[in-house]
C-alpha cells in the first residue's frame, strides 16, 4: 500500500527536473507510505517541484519522499493554494506517524540540501497517532540524517498529536541527526503546535 510517482528509487536512480501537481482527481485513500515523487528513495532527487492541492493521508508521508536514505537537493514543495490542504501522517494502534514537507523520515544516510517548503494559509502538516509516536516537521517529521540549507515558510499549521509521544517543529519534529543553515518564517496565522 505504497504510493509515489516513481515508487522506489534505488541507489543508482536519479530523478531530475520534474514538476508535479496533486489535485482532487489524483489521490483517493489512506496509504502506508506516500511521497510526492517516491515512497522510498535511496538515490538522487534533484530540482523537483511538488504542489499539493488535495488532502493526503499516510502513516509516513513526505512532500517529496516518505522515506529518504539518498540525496534530495534544489527542490521545493508547496502545500495548499486556492483551497485548504491537509497532509496527514496518520497511524492506528501502536504504529508511528510521520509527516514532513520534504520527507516523513530522513534516514541516517539521507541528505536533504537546499530545499524550500511553503505551507499556505489554512493548510497543514498534521501527524496523528493513537498510542504510537507522532512526528511532524516543515522539512522532516523524523531526522537521523543530515539537513543542510532549508527555507520553510509557515502560513498554515504544523502539528503532532498522540496519546503517546508527539513532536512537531518548524524544520524537524524530532532529530538525532544534523541540521544546519535552516530558516523558518512563521507569518500571518501560521502556527507550530
Amino acid at each position: 500500500n505504497f504510493k509515489g510517482l516513481f515508487g522506489y528509487i534505488t541507489r543508482d536512480g536519479i530523478v531530475r527536473n520534474v514538476n508535479v501537481v496533486y489535485d482532487a482527481s489524483t489521490i483517493t485513500h489512506l496509504y502506508s507510505r506516500f511521497g510526492g515523487i517516491a515512497y522510498f528513495s535511496a538515490g538522487e532527487i534533484d530540482n523537483v517541484s511538488v504542489t499539493f492541492k488535495q488532502d493526503i493521508k499516510a502513516e509516513q508521508l513526505g512532500g517529496i519522499s516518505a522515506v529518504n536514505s539518498g540525496i534530495i537537493s534544489n527542490s521545493e514543495v508547496v502545500v495548499g493554494g486556492d483551497v485548504s490542504v491537509m497532509l496527514s501522517g496518520y497511524a492506528t494502534a501502536q504504529a508511528n506517524a510521520s509527516v514532513g514537507g520534504i520527507v516523513g523520515t530522513n534516514a541516517s544516510n539521507g541528505l536533504i540540501s537546499n530545499v524550500k517548503v511553503l505551507i499556505k494559509a489554512d493548510s497543514s502538516l498534521n501527524a496523528r497517532a493513537v498510542s504510537g509516536t507522532a512526528y511532524s516537521g516543515g522539512v522532516a517529521g523524523l531526522n537521523t540524517g543530515r539537513v543542510y540549507l532549508a527555507d520553510v515558510q509557515i502560513r498554515g499549521v504544523i502539528v503532532a498529536e498522540s496519546q503517546g509521544s508527539a513532536y512537531s517543529g518548524g524544520v524537524i519534529g524530532n532529530s538525532s541527526g544534523s541540521c544546519t543553515r535552516v530558516f523558518v518564517t512563521v507569518a500571518d496565522r501560521g502556527m507550530i503546535g
